[in-house]
């Protein structure tokens, strides 16, 4: 009896690690260029496949699945994704490694914010602390399994522009240590800047800072973003 208990745990072990998720591109360096739709020179190389430029990872505009995605696009409007290497002739986007994420929300019919959301599913390792990334432009709000996690931005000297801006960013997700859980960005919405942009994300064994003024700034910010926006569709529907 003993020994068909321990085969059975065995093999639950067994089952449980060969469907264990391992999260994919978090530093969006995977990406396959094979465009498929050209574009002409002032507006970008083009678009491709979301399945292909952001492997690992599911994209939503609202609730809707975002099915292309541009490489090295020109954002002439509103409501496009794109990713950039460090040659790209548009938008000047930061590239730690081969690419990073640009996401340009835009608004819907009723001028309501249509913020984008960029998930993904994987195991946190038994040891993780924090979660770690850079950030451009404005501001991502980070749920994981659905819960809030608070997040410290640290600037960097020196950038003034809005939409380039660089960011380090830490959250602490030590609770979820050990779990296979859903790691969700959604953009916010912040007067000034058109641009949310995401490198380099990655899990890390060293504990996150406690979340200090930044955090405050950051929420100032996305509350006057909301009042910007609210007062902006008022005085469009006048």
């Amino acid at each position: 009896m003993k020994t068909c208990l321990a085969i059975v745990c065995a093999l639950v072990l067994a089952l449980s690690s060969a469907f264990a998720a391992t999260f994919q591109n978090l530093d969006f360096d995977s990406a396959a260029t094979n465009i498929t739709l050209s574009l002409p020179p002032d507006q970008g190389v083009g678009y491709g496949p979301a399945s292909d430029l952001l492997p690992g990872w599911q994209l939503f505009q609202g609730t809707d699945p975002v099915s292309q995605v541009g490489y090295d696009l020109y954002p002439i409007s509103l409501g496009v994704a794109s990713i950039y290497d460090a040659n790209s002739q548009g938008f000047p986007a930061p590239v730690s490694g081969r690419y990073s994420l640009g996401l340009y929300p835009g608004y819907n019919a009723l001028f309501e914010y249509a913020p984008f959301s960029l998930v993904q599913t994987g195991d946190i390792g038994a040891n993780v602390q924090s979660i770690r990334f850079i950030n451009y432009g404005s501001p991502f709000e980070l749920r994981v399994n659905g819960t809030l996690i608070p997040l410290s931005y640290e600037y960097q000297p020196g950038g003034t522009n809005l939409d380039t801006r660089l960011a380090n960013v830490t959250g602490d997700v030590s609770a979820f240590a050990g779990q296979t859980v859903q790691l969700k960005f959604t953009t916010l919405d912040v007067a000034g800047s058109v641009v949310n942009g995401l490198d380099g994300i990655g899990l890390s064994t060293q504990a996150a800072p406690e979340p200090g003024e930044t955090v405050l700034f950051l929420l100032g910010l996305c509350l006057m973003g909301y009042e910007f926006g609210r007062r902006r569709r008022s005085d469009a529907r006048k």
